[in-house]
């Protein structure tokens, strides 16, 4: 695995019985574990979260799979339930939705149809259940056709979903060659967790598991850190870069004057640090601030040091 990310795996019942001290000593520092199917719970929700953190593995949230063939309000309120379960149980106080179901009922709707469901399922998870701290499981062969949030759904929508963390399902093999990069869906700006297998192995699971890598600072975050920069940074740095912007403009493409400018002009740390880390990226999002400013949005909830 390269620099500045961490080994987990994510888990159902179809794992079977988990000899979790074998899973850490193999390495894997958290797990994620379903709390259900639909209407289905699964049967080792508790139990493997209790074993996990026994043995010392974070436990940094939990999944739910999503079925548009329910009620989206009551399906809101089962997933929220059994959030509040797992952070009894000790797990972190964070949902993470599964977005693949493509069963008869979901491709039977049209792509309005889905964005209406998920709207209404996301506005119940936070005006019903008061429950804000979630991200997004899914891959780019299954985000664009059935949800397309990009071009044709509503802004509030679309912050619903880009800015809160993606979990991003693309498999590559093994190993992982250095430089391999997941495809993300479109206009999601980077990932936090990466699934890059559903046929791994580890020690203490009989038979194929989900393996997963994790931004360096995933398990790091103080409860509730979930707010990102403030607004008064991000005007900070939308100033700052623009600045930057209108001093290159006699040197068009020279974009790494543009961030040795911005770099040096920031004043608070945590923008230094992000600017750093979007190196590379900047002559795909210096047309529009707004970009960058998304991206900041992103990045800060899960990757902010202390």
């Amino acid at each position: 695995m390269s620099d500045g990310t961490i080994e987990g795996l994510d888990c159902s019942y179809y794992q079977g019985q988990i000899d979790w001290a074998k899973v850490a000593k193999a390495g894997k520092r958290f797990a994620i574990i379903r709390s259900g199917d639909g209407k289905f719970l699964d049967p080792m929700f508790e139990t493997y979260i209790q074993g996990a953190l026994a043995a010392g593995v974070a436990v940094p949230g939990v999944y739910h799979y999503l079925r548009f063939a329910l009620d989206p309000e009551s399906h809101a309120d089962i997933c929220a339930r059994r959030l509040e379960q797992a952070k009894k149980l000790g797990a972190k106080d964070f949902l993470w939705l599964d977005w693949e179901d493509t069963s008869a009922q979901a491709k039977a709707m049209t792509v309005q149809q889905r964005q209406q469901w998920a709207s209404e399922f996301l506005d119940s998870l936070e005006k019903n259940n008061d429950c804000y701290n979630y991200g997004h499981y899914t891959g780019a062969w299954w985000f664009q056709p059935y949800l397309d949030t990009v071009t044709t759904c509503t802004v509030k929508l679309q912050d619903q979903f880009f800015e809160h963390p993606l979990w991003i399902a693309a498999y590559v093999g093994l190993p992982i060659m250095e430089g391999v990069r997941p495809i993300l869906p479109k206009d999601w700006a980077d990932w936090q967790v990466w699934q890059y297998t559903s046929s791994g192995r580890v020690d203490g699971i009989e038979g194929n598991v989900d393996l997963d890598i994790a931004r360096e600072g995933f398990l790091d975050l103080k409860e509730g850190d979930m707010s990102g920069f403030s607004q008064v940074q991000l005007n900070e740095m939308r100033a700052i870069i623009a600045k930057a912007i209108s001093d290159a403009a006699d040197n068009k493409g020279h974009w790494d004057d543009i961030e040795m400018a911005a770099r040096g002009a920031v004043s608070t740390p945590i923008l230094k640090t992000f600017l750093s880390a979007i190196t590379g990226h900047w002559e795909n999002l210096v047309g529009d601030l707004d970009d960058i400013e998304k991206v900041a949005k992103q990045w800060s909830r899960w990757s902010r040091p202390d």
